[in-house]
Formats: C-alpha cells, structure tokens, sequence
C-alpha cells in the first residue's frame, strides 16, 4: 500500500512540475466531460422524438465516424509535428459537431453531427497519448499514466450525474411548448418540445469545448508544449 501511494504521488508532482503536460491533461479531462453527457443524452435525445430504428441509424453513425476517425490516423501513421495545433483543431472540431447535433430534432442532422464529432475523438486522443509517450521516460510512464488515467475517468461519472438532473430539473422544463425559453430566440434556433433541453444542453456542451479549447490555446505552457519539453529519448541521449 506505500509502494501504491508513493508512486502515486509521484506520478502528480511529474505532471505537476511539467505546467505543459499538466495542461493538456486537464484539458483533456474536461473536454472528456462534456463529451462524457453528450454519449449519456444521445439515447433520450433521439428517443424524445423518434424510434428505435432512428436510434440504431445514429448509433451506427456513431461507430462508424468513430472507425473512420482511427482509420485516418492509423493510415497517416500520426503528425510528425504541430500535433497540438492538430489536437486543438480536433476539439473544436467535437464542438462544432455537438452544436450541430443539439440544433434539430432530425435522425440525419444528428448523424452529421455525430460523424463530426467522434470521427475527431480518435485523432485526438491518439496523437494526446503520442505526445505523453514522447515526453515522458519509459521508467515513470506506468506511475504518470495511471495519474492520467484515474483524472480522466474520475471525470465521467460526474458528468453523468449532473447531466442528467440538470435535463430533467431545468433544461426539459426550459423547452417545453410552454416553457420559460419557448418564446426567445433559443427557442426560435433550435425548437420546443420533446427533447429539445437535451439539444441545449449538448450545445451548451458544445461551446464550452470550444471554450476550453481557446483557453488552452492561449496557455503558452501547452501551446509550446512539443518545444518547451524535451523529447524523453533525447534527454536518455544526453545523460
């Protein structure tokens, strides 16, 4: 149990001497938290206003942008640079999908959306690892990993929660055909009705991806990160 605890706390003083990996790391996190209640509001989402059958054409959407996703970068074997400007446009790109899903209670609008979005989440997260990889010497990799991990998943079970009361409690009410939004111009943009709280909340999802993605872009510390932090073969090299 010491062993454990000490190459846990390791692994966070690592990250957290390296402002460069420790950012991208709760970049990541967070953006895996909306992405997070997006996956949980898809079924009610498409449920709200359509069949089972409309369900199963997104879920195929779903696993099919997701394949192409690792395709691409599978056959592009990954950047050899500006792999965080890569990232960064990926994100965006996830939140521009998620607006897109959020905006129309239609099967294909949705599927567009979806293909966007998790065709993007592979390139993303593979070339993410890529960078941690390089950076990090093979020696700490399990006890860094491990914190990377346990951040990243520690995430999703709250996104679950909160995604889900605030649907019911607010969102769903919000949009109703009576609701307090039904007569502005949200309502206006994206409909009343079943299904459409889902739609804002996935949209409001949307932006704050964009949001944090800016935020992270304007963090020089993860915007130089490929510069700033050495390669962990080079720094083997030099010792």
């Amino acid at each position: 149990k010491k062993t454990v605890w000490r190459d846990a706390i390791f692994g966070w003083k690592y990250l957290r001497s390296r402002p460069g990996l420790f950012g991208l790391l709760w970049y990541f996190a967070a953006a895996n938290f909306f992405l997070s209640a997006v996956t949980l509001l898809t079924v009610p989402l498409v449920l709200s206003y359509g069949t089972t059958i409309e369900l199963g054409i997104v879920e195929a959407v779903i696993g099919t942008g997701a394949l192409a996703g690792g395709l691409l970068i599978s056959a592009g074997g990954g950047p050899k640079q500006h792999k965080i400007k890569i990232i960064f446009a990926s994100l965006a790109t996830t939140g521009v999908g998620m607006f897109i899903i959020g905006s129309r209670a239609n099967t294909w609008v949705i599927s567009i959306g979806f293909f966007l979005l998790m065709s993007m989440i592979p390139i993303a997260s593979s070339i993410s690892r890529g960078i941690f990889q390089a950076k990090v010497p093979a020696s700490a990799q399990g006890r860094v990993f491990s914190i990377r991990l346990m951040i990243g998943r520690s995430i999703m079970p709250i996104a679950y929660l909160l995604s889900g009361l605030l649907a019911d409690q607010y969102f769903i009410p919000l949009l109703k055909v009576d609701g307090a939004l039904s007569a502005t111009l949200i309502a206006d943009l994206i409909g009343v009705g079943p299904g459409r709280g889902y739609g804002l909340i996935i949209i409001l999802a949307g932006v704050s991806i964009i949001s944090i993605t800016f935020l992270a872009f304007i963090n020089k510390r993860i915007r130089y990160i490929e510069e700033e932090i050495p390669d962990a073969v080079e720094i083997e090299a030099g010792n």
